[in-house]
């Protein structure tokens, strides 16, 4: 670690399981840390929180500023290095844009969007056309059991690169703009972080939402049932290759190449092999969040799918089927925004 890597302000909008396991790592890093919390403000605010992760004892995680709202951020004029984004991303129910915006007040602070799904960050890069924009995938195994109760599995990996407007150069942008990557590279790696970063970071949110735009979404029009349950059905279990196997069509035809492989992973029947194949079942996130009654990011993760196959004529009748039945199922315990 180095003197220069130990004075990066970085806040971390969205101070849930995620953001909380991030900001742990790069204060341990050397870096100064900022959390903004919503539900769980008042407890970490108090007393941070409790994280245990792997086979170690839980730690206390204290960051060094606990923030409910922008104005509180960037009070005395405080620009951060880095605002790193960790929310869900719902852009039926709000702008994205404006869960960033109150912590922007310099075109020097660098945005890391942390999030799920397709196409997340333009609205983010019309709203801020100067600000350097990272895009993150993020593979981690955490949830918040309690306010400021942390269960991390040990998996942190991050991968990452620019986001550009379409058009726009973007090899150009990366070697015009290389010291940034190579910050944030020294910044998560103090922290004892993984970080791939790549010069074209979208083909790997391809190869993200392979799992998550089928797992994810079958998980709930199935009855709310984990990995395990999913496979071990055979209904399930063949319509989780189906669905996987169309995403794979659009994925391959977006990028003009194959979706690249993330752990060996090529092909639906290897995905499910891999997941088949996890110590434990995975709970995927629309799942605990029907449970909860809480939004589920759908939009982004399948409806933007559906948008990409279209413009790629590529047929997905099964991902619209499961994202009809998805949306109908949100609807009944949470009603669209009029």
């Amino acid at each position: 670690m180095t003197a220069e890597t130990s004075k990066r302000k970085i806040l971390i909008v969205g101070g849930g399981a995620v953001g909380s396991v991030y900001g742990w790592r790069l204060q341990e890093g050397g870096a100064h840390v900022a959390m903004v919390c919503r539900s769980n403000f008042k407890v970490v605010k108090e007393t941070g929180y409790t994280i245990t992760s792997g086979k170690m004892d839980p730690v206390q995680f204290i960051p060094d500023a606990v923030y409910s709202n922008g104005e509180e951020a960037v009070a005395g004029n405080n620009v951060f290095d880095y605002v790193i984004v960790c929310t869900k991303c719902l852009p039926n129910l709000y702008d994205p844009a404006e869960v960033v915006a109150p912590y922007i007040i310099s075109d020097k602070t660098v945005i890391v969007l942390v999030q799920n799904g397709i196409g997340i960050e333009e609205p983010v890069r019309v709203r801020f056309p100067n600000n350097p924009i990272i895009s993150g995938i993020a593979y981690i195994d955490v949830d918040q059991t309690q306010s400021g109760i942390i269960r991390h599995g040990g998996t942190n990996f991050i991968v990452c690169g620019f986001y550009v407007k379409e058009g726009d150069d973007l090899n150009a942008y990366n070697k015009d703009n290389a010291h940034i990557l190579e910050d944030i590279k020294n910044v998560f790696t103090a922290g004892n972080m993984g970080i791939n970063v790549q010069d074209n970071v979208q083909e790997y949110r391809w190869s993200k939402i392979i799992w998550n735009g089928s797992f994810n979404p079958i998980s709930v029009v199935a009855g709310c049932k984990d990995s395990k349950e999913l496979i071990d059905f055979p209904p399930t279990r063949q319509l989780l290759l189906d669905a996987m196997a169309e995403l794979y069509r659009v994925g391959e035809a977006v990028l003009g190449k194959k979706v690249p492989p993330v752990a060996g992973q090529d092909s639906p029947e290897s995905v499910l092999k891999y997941t088949r194949d996890r110590d434990a079942p995975v709970y995927p996130s629309m799942m605990v969040d029907c449970i909860n009654k809480r939004p589920m990011e759908h939009e982004v993760i399948v409806k933007n799918t559906i948008v990409a196959a279209k413009k790629c004529g590529v047929a997905v009748p099964i991902l619209e089927t499961v994202y009809a039945l998805l949306v109908s199922v949100e609807r009944s315990y949470c009603p669209p925004k009029n």
